[in-house]
């Protein structure tokens, strides 16, 4: 998940569970999006007619993360704690839409539906943390529990987690993160 990059700097990096190989880091998956972004860019600026400008270039936003859960009022219990999130009210009974208490940052609703559970899961959520082990020990009294794992290595900046239900997420050390002061402002 995440070791040293080579020059000293932490780096996340996609592991295949299974043989152990490297997938990627994230600095080779913003290389790849960085690409991605330039051939949007050149196909963009060579759309024919008028209509072409009247679109903007950001067309999707993340609008809610969705997690399958089988308790859903212990689950919005734990996630509205954890995330200092809120309910939009009127819930339904099987699908609830948090938001951040301040407005900032993506959605994240729960669903009342049985899956499959699926190791490791095919996406999680990373929660980044000033103070991870103050994080970690506050997310562990609210239900959460730590995952241990053999293949971590040493200077890893994540911990591994699951909600009261097994769902995995991870806490990661996010001291040096240039966002805190817009979250510190919309907390104001």
């Amino acid at each position: 998940m995440s070791s040293a990059a080579a020059n000293g700097s932490k780096d996340h990096v996609l592991k295949n569970t299974d043989s152990g190989g490297v997938i990627g880091s994230r600095r080779t998956m913003v290389g790849a999006l960085s690409l991605l972004r330039h051939c949007w860019d050149q196909a963009w600026n060579h759309l024919p007619g008028p209509d072409a400008r009247a679109y903007d270039r950001r067309m999707l936003v993340v609008g809610s993360i969705v997690i399958r859960v089988d308790d859903i009022a212990s689950q919005r219990a734990f996630w509205s704690a954890a995330l200092d999130y809120v309910a939009r009210e009127p819930a339904d009974p099987d699908f609830v839409l948090l938001h951040p208490r301040d407005g900032e940052g993506p959605n994240v609703s729960l669903d009342a539906a049985r899956s499959e559970r699926v190791l490791p899961p095919r996406i999680h959520l990373d929660l980044y943390a000033e103070d991870q082990a103050v994080e970690v020990r506050r997310l562990t009294a609210l239900g959460a529990r730590e995952i241990p794992w053999d293949r971590r290595p040493e200077d890893a900046d994540y911990v591994i987690m699951e909600d009261p239900e097994g769902n995995r997420f991870c806490v990661i050390d996010a001291t040096d993160w240039g966002g805190w002061p817009r979250v510190r402002r919309g907390r104001e």
